[in-house]
């Protein structure tokens, strides 16, 4: 009975860490939208952009805490050594003294202390209501940015998530190419062996081979780099393993259907867009602000001071002698030379230009919307005539191997027609990565992610 408890227990156990382990193994397999999206949270970017919207909320609240009571409180301590000396008139003293005499008087104490509290308040200040909502435009701004930096590290990682399984697709091109070759090479020698082959056909099938098997190195290192950077731009430590769920096919399927041609950019609704409004509402507030400076400001005081005044540090004896006093303090421009004049001059120009850059944004984006379409249009004609190549190049090198081992072709006419391959194969693997990037670009340009 103990010993069938325990193999339960024991059953238990091994199934939590088994569920442990395959829950810790999904968490590093990733689709592309889960990349994307689990860059967006833990990319160095990202983080960045988070901490920077932050500071601008920090920022708003800075700025408000102007407008609020300001309390300073100070305490001076002063050890006189020898007591300033004044000369005094000595007929103050003595109406017999002559005019020019003086006598030297010490006034003061050995110690002074002085202890204040001071309160100031701001009732009115023009600049300050504007730099209150200018606040609010740099958080938009914030925002603004950390939505593009999303979008940037969204299109980063399309990019390098394609790049990856790109070169593992070139990778199994080049094993199947290999093993083909290889088979070949096993047969010629046998056919040599017995003397129905020559040795230059084996040399130059082992030749073609050692190139394969260079490339098909290359390939992994490639491999390698392009997922050490894609854990880079994830933010994931490049000592952990990741692995892509999405192939190939399913990163070209809607290309091969044309997806997004013919869309419409929405430019009120594009990032760049709105950062250029917002930079427009900021340079507008700018303009209020040299107005402002025509403006009076208007604030408040009050100050307590306690002041000790003694020969010998005895608090006790009442020798405190307290001041207080509040006002008001009014500051009105009357006249600057024209400076504050030239300064609203100045912002009411610059507010132009941002309007005209907005235009240009506006023309800008629907141009290059226009123009990722065509790029991205091109770019899938050429991979699909490139696919056609690789068909028709696989069906020659196919007949001219077969031909080969009939003896109707030499082995440098093999050795054309998989060169011929080859090139074929890699000129569709990289129609593949250039409709990819096409794509992410004609993202971008519709401001999409």
């Amino acid at each position: 009975m103990i010993f069938r408890r325990r193999l339960l227990l024991t059953a238990l156990a091994a199934f939590l860490v088994s569920a442990t382990i395959a829950k810790e193994g999904s968490a590093s397999a990733f689709s592309l939208n889960d990349a994307k999206a689990y860059a967006i949270e833990n990319s160095y970017m990202a983080k960045n952009a988070v901490r920077d919207v932050e500071i601008a909320k920090r920022k708003i609240k800075e700025t408000a805490a102007i407008g609020l009571p300001q309390v300073n409180g100070t305490v001076d301590f002063q050890n006189f050594i020898e007591i300033p000396t004044s000369l005094v008139p000595s007929n103050a003293f003595n109406p017999a003294a002559p005019a020019d005499e003086f006598t030297a008087l010490q006034f003061g104490t050995d110690y002074n202390i002085t202890a204040g509290l001071s309160v100031s308040q701001l009732i009115f200040d023009g600049s300050y209501i504007v730099a209150l909502q200018a606040t609010r435009t740099y958080l938009e701004l914030s925002k603004n940015a950390k939505e593009k930096t999303e979008i940037e590290i969204a299109s980063g990682i399309t990019s390098t998530y394609g790049m990856v399984l790109i070169a593992e697709k070139n990778l199994t091109i080049l094993e199947g190419n290999i093993t083909n070759l290889d088979k070949m090479l096993s047969d010629t020698k046998a056919l040599y062996e017995n003397g129905f082959a020559e040795e230059q056909d084996v040399e130059q099938l082992r030749f073609s081979l050692g190139n394969l098997k260079n490339t098909q190195n290359a390939t992994k290192k490639q491999i390698e780099v392009a997922y050490n950077l894609l854990k880079f731009q994830m933010g994931i430590p490049i000592e952990d393993e990741i692995t892509l769920t999405d192939n190939l096919e399913v990163l070209l399927g809607a290309a091969a259907f044309g997806e997004g041609l013919g869309q419409e950019v929405n430019v009120e609704n594009h990032i760049d867009y709105k950062m250029s409004l917002t930079s427009l509402v900021n340079q507008e507030l700018m303009l209020k602000n040299s107005k402002a400076g025509f403006l009076p400001s208007l604030s408040g005081f009050f100050n307590y001071q306690s002041s000790y005044l003694g020969n010998d540090l005895d608090f006790a004896n009442n020798s405190w002698y307290p001041t207080s006093l509040w006002g008001l303090s009014l500051k009105v421009p009357i006249f600057s030379s024209l400076m504050k004049h030239q300064q609203v001059q100045q912002s009411r120009l610059e507010l132009e230009k941002t309007q005209n850059n907005l235009e240009l944004t506006k023309y800008n984006l629907t141009v290059e919307a226009m123009n990722a379409q065509i790029e991205y249009t091109n770019n899938v004609n050429a991979m699909n005539l490139q696919k056609e190549n690789v068909r028709l190049a696989d069906k020659i090198a196919k007949n001219t191997e077969i031909k080969f081992v009939e003896g109707m072709a030499s082995s440098l006419e093999l050795t054309q027609a998989q060169t011929q391959q080859l090139s074929a194969q890699g000129a569709y693997i990289s129609a593949m990565f250039n409709v990819i990037n096409a794509k992410t670009k004609l993202e971008k340009a519709l401001g999409t992610k």
